[in-house]
């Protein structure tokens, strides 16, 4: 049975292998939401990047850019509600970590323009676990493009994500700590739909799964 949300607009972020689609389809079909998916597994430069991310680090950010503003250019909350495993920020966040500080600037300039023109989610929901358990949730994926994804790089993303969040105010931000948690269990997913029924100020509010 569909249940009620007040927020149009989800938008589902964490790490790398978290399970942020996983929980996306879980929340899209439980609110019969319109669910709006990364279309990482089309990105070329993806499979080149992890091989040598010094050379396709930029090809990489703006491929993922472009894709990431078409995608939110085309939503409409007015259509319905909309439930999306990223949020258009981590462009910038992954940047951050994937190029140097001359590249950076370039790419930070072209992010944006694309950003003030980008469609805001009513609430983030920010998935958090520890480091072994997102090399675990990537082994047992089996992407050929994930395979040389280091704990170095992961403890460099999360590092990036969890500075932005200490400074984000303009965004309502649920931090849900999920190292406990199963996100495929109904149970789990229960006690999240509930949380989607709740106001939250601007800011970082956290919970323990």
């Amino acid at each position: 049975m569909a249940k009620n949300t007040r927020y149009k607009h989800i938008a589902i972020e964490g790490n790398i292998g978290v399970g942020k689609t996983t929980l996306a389809k879980k929340i899209a079909l439980r609110t019969n939401s319109k669910l709006v998916l990364e279309k990482f597994r089309k990105n070329h430069f993806l499979p080149l990047f992890y091989n040598d991310m010094d050379k396709y680090g930029l090809h990489v950010e703006l491929s993922f850019l472009v894709d990431r503003f078409e995608d939110h250019n085309s939503l409409n909350t007015e259509d319905g509600r909309i439930v999306s495993d990223y949020f258009f920020s981590k462009t910038l966040l992954f940047a951050k970590v994937n190029l140097d500080k001359h590249a950076y600037k370039i790419f930070e300039r072209v992010y944006i323009n694309f950003e003030q023109k980008s469609i805001k989610p009513d609430l983030v929901i920010f998935l958090k676990r520890d480091i072994q358990h997102l090399l675990k949730n990537i082994k047992n994926r089996k992407r050929e493009s994930e395979k040389q994804i280091k704990a170095s790089y992961l403890s460099e993303v999360q590092k990036s994500y969890d500075d932005y969040l200490n400074k984000s105010k303009h965004y309502k931000i649920l931090l849900l700590d999920v190292s406990d948690a199963n996100l495929k269990k109904d149970s789990v997913i229960n006690k999240i739909i509930l949380m989607l029924n709740k106001q939250y100020p601007n800011g970082v509010t956290k919970i323990k799964i």
